[in-house]
C-alpha cells in the first residue's frame, strides 16, 4: 500500500507540474489535430494492402517516444526561454514523424508538397537544438553555483540532509577516506569548526520549523563562503565542521573567522507573526590536520567539541532588543 501512495502522489505532483504547461500541450494537440485534419479532409486512404506494418510500427513508436519526452521535459522544468524552445521544437519534431506516419494511410494527391515539406525540413530538430545549447548554458551556471556541494553529496547516501550539507557521519567518512588516500595533502590541510550562538536560546524560544529555517540559512552561507575544495557539514546542534584543504596554521584560522563574521553579520530572520529579527555570534576554533596523532580522526573531534565548550566569548542575546520593546 505505501508504494501505491507513492505512485499516486508522483504522478498527482507530475500532473499539477504539467497543469503549469498546459498551453503547450493544447498547442501540440491542436497542432497535430489540425494536420490529421488536413490529410483526411486533402487526401485518400490507402488500400490495406499496401500499408506497411513495419513503417507504421517504428513510426509511430517514434511518435510515442517523442510525446514522452515531451510530457517528461515539461514535467520537470519551470516556465521560461529553455522550457519554451524544448516544447516548440518537439512539437515541430512530432508534425515530421506524424505525416510520416499518416503517408502509410493517406496518399495526397500529386500537386501537394507541403507535406513533404513537413516530412524533410528540419525546422523541429533545429529549435530543439538551440534548446539544448541554451540549457547547456544554463546548466553550466548552475553547476557552478552548486559546485560546493558536490563533496558534500558524492557517493554518500547519508548526506541528503534538509540542509544541503553533508551530515556529520558522511563527514566523518569522506575525511576517513581523504585521509588515507592523500596522506600528504591531509597533513597540510586543517579542520575547523563553526558554534552559532546563543543556539540554545533559539532551540528554547522558537519552533522545530524557525530552527531549521536558521540552520538552513546558516548553510547556504557557509556555502557560499568556503572554496570549491573545501567540505562543510552539520556536525551537531548548532556547530558546523569545515574541512579546509591545502590552510594551516593562521590561514586557515583566518578563513574561518570571516566565515563566523559573516554569520554574525547576517540578518536573521525567523519569520512567524512578529518577523522577530536578532543577531548571531559565534565561537570558532581550528585544528590543523598534521597535530593529529596516529591520524586519529575521533580524538581531533573530541578535543574540538570540548574547545568550543570551554571558550568563553561574549555573544549577544537572541531576540532581547524584542523583549525590550
Amino acid at each position: 500500500m505505501d508504494i501505491i501512495h507513492r505512485i499516486k502522489y508522483s504522478m498527482m505532483g507530475n500532473i499539477a507540474h504539467l497543469l503549469k504547461h498546459c498551453y503547450w500541450i493544447c498547442c501540440c494537440i491542436l497542432l497535430l489535430g489540425v494536420q490529421g485534419l488536413a490529410n483526411y479532409l486533402g487526401g485518400e486512404f490507402k488500400p490495406r494492402e499496401d500499408w506497411d506494418w513495419a513503417d507504421i510500427l517504428g513510426e509511430g513508436l517514434a511518435q510515442i517516444l517523442v510525446f514522452s519526452w515531451f510530457l517528461l521535459i515539461l514535467s520537470i522544468r519551470s516556465a521560461g526561454r529553455v522550457t519554451n524552445l524544448f516544447a516548440l521544437g518537439l512539437i515541430g519534431i512530432m508534425i515530421s514523424t506524424q505525416q510520416d506516419l499518416l503517408d502509410e494511410f493517406i496518399e495526397l494527391p500529386d500537386g501537394v508538397l507541403w507535406d513533404s515539406w513537413l516530412e524533410s525540413f528540419p525546422v523541429g530538430l533545429m529549435i530543439f537544438t538551440a534548446a539544448v545549447y541554451f540549457w547547456r548554458e544554463e546548466q553550466s551556471q548552475i553547476n557552478r553555483f552548486m559546485a560546493k556541494r558536490e563533496l558534500a553529496f558524492r557517493s554518500d547516501k547519508r548526506s541528503r540532509s534538509a540542509l544541503g550539507l553533508s551530515d556529520y557521519s558522511g563527514f566523518y567518512d569522506q575525511l576517513s577516506s581523504y585521509m588515507k588516500r592523500y596522506p600528504e595533502q591531509w597533513q597540510q590541510s586543517s579542520i575547523a569548526f563553526i558554534q552559532v550562538d546563543p543556539f540554545s536560546n533559539i532551540v528554547r524560544e522558537y519552533s522545530p520549523g524557525m530552527v531549521d529555517h536558521l540552520l538552513s540559512s546558516v548553510s547556504e552561507l557557509l556555502l557560499l563562503g568556503i572554496r570549491k575544495q573545501d567540505l562543510a557539514c552539520h556536525y551537531q546542534d548548532g556547530c558546523f565542521a569545515i574541512f579546509l584543504e591545502g590552510l594551516q596554521g593562521e590561514q586557515a584560522k583566518h578563513r574561518v573567522e570571516k566565515l563566523s563574521h559573516a554569520i554574525s553579520a547576517f540578518p536573521v530572520d525567523l519569520g512567524g507573526s512578529d518577523r522577530i529579527e536578532g543577531t548571531l555570534g559565534g565561537r570558532t576554533i581550528a585544528f590543523s590536520c598534521s597535530d593529529i596523532s596516529g591520524f586519529d580522526l575521533d580524538a581531533l573531534l573530541q578535543e574540538a567539541r570540548k574547545a568550543l565548550v570551554v571558550q568563553s566569548l561574549e555573544v549577544p542575546q537572541f531576540g532581547s532588543e524584542n523583549a525590550s520593546s
